[in-house]
């Protein structure tokens, strides 16, 4: 118990000294501090990351962590997921004022504007409003980077690799930042080589149901799933019927036959 109190302390003292900086006074401040929780969800992610370029408006950022972090705290997200280090010292350095602008700072995407687009913009607009800024640096140029074979291969590989941990579906999304599309497309690809089994992803009964039912239809890849979904009378999600008829693909594979 007075090793864990120690160690407690010990935290407690690290945590304000990363907060507020180091300095003989700060460390005078942090020792007479009471022994708090660390706040793992927020400061893990808040090292210094490699590459990041000296930000020339530390005010604002500060403004912009201290947001991400209260927005975190409350909704009890993981900063990573709203935005890591770098991409607030971009933000800062480059003070984006519209959704369009703030689309180009790396890190943040379409989604990423749509969710959190509201949380950093009108703290942006506020600061250059008060200092009459004019000049701001260029937006950085985000060029589409070509996926290759590997790195798309290593990306699928995550995935497998984190739902056979036990992650669901939703959880790998939220936590790769892609969408629930882009999931379910990678397992796809492995319940069509054989490598996840079916039953994984689509519970027996239901499996058991779509053949019987599909074999009754006259249907086939080519009219869509949309055409098979409107002819079957329960209700089943478009993801279980690509799961489905990617396992026809490995069986028609494994037997030799046309799916």
């Amino acid at each position: 118990q007075r090793w864990n109190a120690s160690l407690q302390k010990y935290v407690a003292v690290y945590e304000h000294i990363y907060r507020k900086g180091y300095s003989p006074i700060i460390v005078s401040e942090a020792l007479q501090q009471p022994i708090a929780a660390w706040n793992k969800k927020v400061y893990a992610a808040q090292q210094t990351t490699t590459g990041v370029t000296d930000c020339m408006q530390p005010v604002l950022l500060q403004q912009l962590k201290q947001a991400r972090d209260t927005y975190c705290n409350e909704n009890d997200v993981a900063v990573y997921l709203v935005a890591n280090l770098a991409t607030l010292v971009y933000m800062a350095n480059c003070m984006p004022t519209d959704t369009a602008e703030l689309a180009q700072i790396p890190g943040f995407g379409p989604k990423k504007v749509a969710q959190y687009g509201e949380l950093f913009l009108p703290i942006i607009g506020a600061y250059v409003a008060e200092r009459n800024i004019t000049v701001r640096l260029p937006l950085p140029s985000k060029k589409a980077k070509e996926k290759t074979s590997a790195e798309k291969v290593a990306s699928n590989a995550i995935t497998l690799q984190m739902f056979i941990e036990g992650n669901d579906i939703a959880t790998i999304a939220a936590t790769r930042n892609l969408s629930i599309g882009t999931i379910e497309s990678h397992l796809t690809g492995y319940i069509a080589n054989g490598t996840l089994d079916i039953i994984q992803v689509v519970a027996p009964e239901l499996l058991k149901q779509l053949n019987e039912a599909i074999a009754t239809l006259d249907w086939d890849i080519s009219q869509g799933y949309t055409a098979l979904k409107e002819q079957l009378n329960f209700d089943v999600s478009f993801a279980a019927l690509r799961w489905w008829q990617a396992h026809q693909q490995y069986l028609a594979a494994k037997n030799d036959v046309a799916p």
